[in-house]
C-alpha cells in the first residue's frame, strides 16, 4: 500500500504533493506529526495500491472527481486518533468554535531505540524477506539525526572561493540567510 500527503494551494483550491510516496503507516504518522502546525483540513491523505494510481487520484481530486482520499483529520479519526479543536466561550455565554492556524494531533508514540523490531514482524505473517528487512530498517533507531552538525570549509580552493562569495552576498543582503 502507498500513502502520500497533498496540501491545498492557497487561493486556488487545487492540491499539490507535500510528501513522497510512503509505504508504511508509521512513516505517514510521523509526517502528519511534523505537519501538525498546518490546519488539518488543508492536508489530504491519498492511499493507493501503486505509485501511478496516487498521481491519477491527485489529478482527479483537482478536477473535482471524487476519490477515496481523506483530509488528514478524517484519516486520523478513522484510525481512532483525533485532533483537538479549540472552543471559546463568548461574552453572551455561547460556545463559539475558534478557527485556528494549527491543530493539535494526538498520535501513537514514536518508536524508541529500545523497542524490539521483532514484535511487529511476528504479527505480520506472509511478509517477504525484503519487506521484513525494510520494516526492520524503518523501525530502527534512525541514524545520527540527533548529533550536532559541524561545518568545515572544503579543501579545494575553487570551493573555498565559492563559499566566500556566497558569504559576501548574504552579508550584503542579496540572499536571505
Amino acid at each position: 500500500m502507498y500513502y502520500r500527503i497533498a496540501i491545498q494551494v492557497p487561493n486556488q483550491g487545487s492540491w499539490k504533493w507535500k510528501s513522497t510516496p510512503l509505504t508504511s503507516l508509521g512513516a505517514l504518522f510521523q509526517l502528519l506529526r511534523l505537519y501538525s502546525p498546518i490546519p488539518q483540513d488543508l492536508l489530504r491523505v491519498f492511499t493507493a495500491s501503486s505509485r501511478q494510481e496516487l498521481d491519477v487520484m491527485l489529478s482527479q481530486e483537482n478536477n473535482g472527481i471524487p476519490t477515496n482520499s481523506h483530509t488528514a483529520e478524517q484519516f486520523l479519526t478513522q484510525r481512532g486518533m483525533h485532533s483537538q479543536n479549540s472552543q471559546q466561550e463568548s461574552s453572551n455565554g455561547r460556545k463559539e468554535t475558534q478557527i485556528r492556524r494549527a491543530t493539535t494531533i494526538t498520535l501513537p508514540p514514536l518508536v524508541t531505540p529500545n523497542t524490539p523490531t521483532e514484535a511487529p514482524l511476528s504479527n505480520q505473517q506472509g511478509l517477504s524477506a525484503m519487506e521484513k528487512r525494510r520494516l526492520e530498517f524503518e523501525m530502527g533507531n534512525g541514524g545520527d539525526h540527533d548529533q550536532p552538525y559541524t561545518f568545515t570549509l572544503p579543501v579545494s580552493t575553487p570551493q573555498i572561493l565559492a563559499w566566500a562569495k556566497l558569504l559576501v552576498r548574504i552579508q550584503q543582503g542579496e540572499l536571505l540567510p
